[in-house]
């Protein structure tokens, strides 16, 4: 009988210390994913950030490039005026 609750004894001890061993090992596991998640964290706001600068650029760049083609379309027609009017004071 006292073999018997030995052998018990000395089995649940191992099966005690590999759920220990198991438990540590995920504990750990646990810590490098939320170390991980966290990086991640901080690198998907730095990329926010700089998706938001370059929007932000890109639509300054857009109304730039508009402003200057009607700038352009302007000197076009005031270039043809021109030529016209050289054309009507020659003849």
């Amino acid at each position: 009988m006292v073999s018997l609750l030995k052998r018990n004894h000395d089995t649940l001890l191992e099966k005690y210390e590999l759920f220990r061993q198991r438990n540590e090992s995920l504990e750990r596991l646990a810590v490098e994913k939320e170390t991980m998640f966290n990086e991640i964290r901080i690198e998907q706001d730095k990329l926010s950030q700089k998706h938001f600068r370059l929007q932000s650029t890109h639509e300054e760049v857009a109304h730039q490039k508009e402003l200057f083609e009607q700038k352009m379309k302007q000197l076009e027609e005031s270039a043809k005026t021109r030529d016209e009017q050289i054309k009507t004071l020659k003849v």
